[in-house]
């Protein structure tokens, strides 16, 4: 194939992309194979979620929070809400003396979340309980009250 041949058909895929194609076929971010530590330095962006992975339960008059936290000892957590937000944070440590981590997906190291309930909670009647690596957080709804405003 001849160099015109070429750059006629890079020409009529630039056409029908509507960009540059071949940009986009080699700018693609591939995730670190399994021999990689992600602590090594790559300049990829990352893909991975925020951790830790949780999910929110409306039940009548209740929140249900579901947080997974595998490996996570539960004097290593601090929860705290204020108005409509939950603050988890914590320490993930190796389960292993003397082993250095090779590969991890799970959490590592010291981590911070915020969840934002949909309203405002009473934080005084909330109760949280943690079992085979999930924190469950209950809290009841508060029903919003009206308040009468005087007009001047």
């Amino acid at each position: 194939m001849d160099v015109d041949k070429l750059k006629q058909w890079l020409e009529m895929a630039q056409k029908f992309q509507g960009k540059d194609f071949w940009s986009d076929i080699f700018d693609q971010s591939m995730p670190n194979p399994p021999h990689m530590n992600p602590s090594e330095s790559d300049t990829r962006p990352s893909m991975a979620p925020e951790l830790p992975l949780y999910d929110i339960y409306q039940s009548g008059n209740l929140w249900i929070i579901l947080i997974d936290l595998p490996g996570i000892d539960k004097k290593d957590i601090q929860l705290s809400i204020a108005g409509n937000q939950i603050q988890i944070s914590g320490q993930a440590r190796c389960p292993y003396d003397n082993a250095a981590s090779i590969y991890s997906e799970r959490i590592s190291g010291t981590f911070q979340r915020i969840i934002t309930l949909p309203e405002i909670v009473s934080e005084d009647q909330a109760k949280a309980s943690f079992n085979q690596g999930v924190l469950e957080i209950r809290i009841p709804r508060t029903a919003p009250r009206g308040k009468n405003i005087s007009i001047d």
